[in-house]
C-alpha cells in the first residue's frame, strides 16, 4: 500500500517477474531443462507429434462478442485480478490489458440497466481507474477536482473499502506532480472520508493521508524529526539550526536513491564547510546492509536509523511519506524551504543561500 505510482510501476514488474523466477535476459526459471525435451532445429515433426501439440490457446484480450454481461463482467474481473508470470505476459498486459479492460466496461455501462449491480459497478469503477493517471497530469484543475469528488463518493458508496483508498491516495500522488494544490485539497478530502474506519488497516492509512497534508504545508515551518545515530546517539534536527540541511528519506535498496547519493555528495564535499550538512533516514531493514554501504561509499554526513522500522518510521508516518526518495531543504533559521530538494534543483537552491561553490566570505576584519 505504501508504494504509490511515484515508485510502484518499475518495482511492481521485477516484483512480479522475481516471484515467477524471471531473469533479466526474459528466460524463466527452468526454461534450460525444458529445452531438451524440445524436437532439434529441423528435426521433422511426425503425425505423433502433430497429434500431442496443444492447442491454440485462446486470447485472453480479447473482448468476448455479443450483449451477454454476465461474460463481459467475467473477463473483466479475470482480467484486473491477471498477475503477469513472465517479460512476455507483462507486456502483452501492459500492450492490451488497459484498451482491453475499457472496452469490456464501456459496454457493460452501457448494456446494464441495474445501476447497483455488481457488473454495473465493477464497470464503472474500471472506467473511473482509467482516467486518473491522465487527468492527474493533463487535465485542468476543474476536471482534477471533479475526479477527486467521484472518488470521494465512490469511497462514501464503498463504505471506505480498502479498494476504493488506493485509488484515491494513488490519485492524490500523481496531483502532487502537477497540481500541488488540488493535491492538498484532495488529501485533505480523503483523509476526512477514511478517517474513523472499521478496518483498522484503512483507517491507519487515512492519518497518513492526514500527515500529507502536513508535508504539502511544511515549506515555511520546521520539519520535525528526532532519531537515533547508526553509532547509537539520540539526534534532533533542531540541534543543526543555523545550518542549512538536506534530509534525504532513503535505503540501500531504492534505485532512485542511490542513483541521488552522488549528487548529494558533490554537494555536500563543495558546501559543508559554508554551513551544510546532510542528515540521511534511512529505512533499511537491514542494519548490516545499510553499515556496509555508509562504510564502503565512505558516506560522511549524518545517518539515522531505527532498527526494525523500515515503512513504519514515525516521520514518514507524520508527513505522508509513501515514496522514496523524499527530500527536504531547511535554511538556517530551521524552516523548510523545499519539499523537492534533488538533482540540479539542490545544486541551485544551496547557491542561493550559501553562495557559489568555492568561494567563502571575506571577513571584515
Amino acid at each position: 500500500m505504501r508504494q504509490n505510482l511515484r515508485r510502484g510501476c518499475a518495482l511492481l514488474a521485477a516484483t512480479v517477474w522475481f516471484a515467477a523466477g524471471v531473469n533479466w535476459c526474459g528466460m524463466a526459471a527452468g526454461e534450460d531443462a525444458k529445452a531438451k525435451d524440445k524436437p532439434a532445429a529441423g528435426a521433422v515433426k511426425t503425425d505423433r507429434d502433430k497429434d500431442e501439440e496443444p492447442a491454440a490457446k485462446a486470447d485472453k484480450f480479447a473482448v468476448p462478442a455479443g450483449d451477454d454481461v454476465a461474460a463481459l463482467t467475467k473477463f473483466l474481473q479475470e482480467l484486473m485480478a491477471f498477475r503477469p508470470t513472465s517479460r512476455d505476459e507483462f507486456v502483452q498486459y501492459r500492450t492490451k490489458g488497459p484498451a482491453a479492460m475499457k472496452a469490456a466496461a464501456e459496454r457493460i455501462v452501457k448494456l446494464e440497466k441495474n445501476h447497483d449491480s455488481i457488473a454495473y459497478k465493477l464497470a464503472s469503477k474500471s472506467l473511473l481507474q482509467t482516467r486518473l493517471q491522465p487527468t492527474a497530469l493533463e487535465g485542468s484543475a476543474e476536471e482534477n477536482r471533479k475526479l477527486v469528488a467521484e472518488l470521494a463518493q465512490l469511497a462514501e458508496e464503498s463504505k471506505g473499502s480498502l479498494d476504493s483508498l488506493q485509488l484515491a491516495a494513488n490519485y492524490a500522488s500523481l496531483l502532487e506532480y502537477k497540481q500541488p494544490e488540488v493535491a492538498k485539497e484532495s488529501y485533505e478530502k480523503f483523509a476526512k472520508v477514511f478517517a474513523g474506519n472499521s478496518d483498522p488497516k484503512v483507517a491507519k492509512y487515512a492519518e497518513t493521508l492526514a500527515g500529507s497534508v502536513r508535508r504539502m504545508n511544511l515549506v515555511g515551518h520546521p520539519l520535525e524529526l528526532k532519531g537515533t545515530t547508526l553509532d547509537g546517539k539520540a539526534f534532533e534536527v533542531a540541534s543543526l539550526k543555523g545550518k542549512v540541511v538536506l534530509v534525504d528519506f532513503w535505503a540501500t535498496w531504492c534505485g532512485p536513491c542511490i542513483a541521488e547519493q552522488p549528487n548529494i555528495k558533490k554537494n555536500y564535499e563543495a558546501y559543508k564547510d559554508k554551513g551544510f550538512e546532510v542528515v540521511g533516514v534511512s529505512i533499511d531493514q537491514d542494519r548490516d546492509a545499510l553499515k556496509k554501504f555508509v562504510a564502503d561509499e565512505h558516506v560522511g554526513w549524518i545517518t539515522l536509523h531505527e532498527k526494525d522500522v523500515g515503512w513504519e518510521h514515525p516521520t514518514l508516518k507524520y508527513y505522508g511519506i509513501s515514496g522514496i526518495p523524499c527530500m527536504f531543504l531547511i535554511d538556517k533559521d530551521g524552516n523548510v524551504i523545499s519539499t523537492k530538494a534533488r538533482g540540479e534543483e539542490l545544486g541551485k537552491l544551496l547557491e542561493g543561500l550559501l553562495g557559489p561553490e568555492g568561494k567563502t566570505e571575506k571577513s571584515d576584519k
